[in-house]
């Protein structure tokens, strides 16, 4: 019976897959080249040996976050989730040279752009305060928008800082850069 949720769900969904529709070739390149990449990158398959008793939809998200970072190359990340240490490890694989942190107490000094990830029932303050301060290379994503942070997300997605938006679903991301029109997309993912 799950498997035939899955296929429905992919079904009504079908149409948001692969970048269709959308008209901006660098908003096309991240949804087809990050969002939705299919390859195997470099580290998988050894992330996966390493921690094998992942399940399937953590993983997802994990690999997503490693696709981001390889492609911002973030200074910093802020890591607000319950799958701190898991995240962590595929984020540090997608780009070295980030540090890594899991309290907003430890932002305090860096004014450094970056990827900021927030779990289930996410803070309202902290993530105001993360976007007043995010500036064109930063990249916030909101994990559960449909369920713990559906108000949250709704107030991202309509914030006048962010101007392009993706909704994965299950989680959704969101950029600042001032030189685009705002847009929203929704993403099978």
């Amino acid at each position: 019976m799950r498997m035939l949720w899955k296929y429905y769900i992919w079904l009504r969904r079908c149409r948001h897959s692969r970048g269709f529709g959308i008209q901006s070739p660098t908003d096309y390149a991240f949804v087809r080249y990050v969002i939705n990449e299919h390859w195997p990158y470099y580290a998988y398959s050894e992330l996966k040996s390493q921690l094998p008793n992942v399940s399937s939809a953590l993983r997802k998200n994990a690999e997503l976050y490693f696709r981001i970072a390889n492609w911002l190359q973030p200074d910093i990340t802020l890591l607000i989730t319950e799958h701190y240490s898991l995240y962590e490890k595929y984020v540090r694989r997608g780009c070295r040279k980030t540090n890594v942190f899991n309290t907003a107490d430890s932002l305090a000094g860096h004014d450094s752009p970056g990827l900021f990830i927030f779990g289930n029932n996410a803070d309202f303050e902290l993530v105001s305060r993360v976007i007043a301060d995010c500036d064109v290379s930063s990249v916030l994503v909101v994990e559960d928008i449909y369920s713990s942070n559906k108000l949250l997300w709704h107030d991202i997605a309509s914030d006048e800082h962010v101007t392009i938006s993706y909704d994965l679903y299950y989680l959704g991301i969101a950029m600042f850069d001032k030189t685009r029109y705002k847009t929203n997309y929704k993403i099978n993912f």
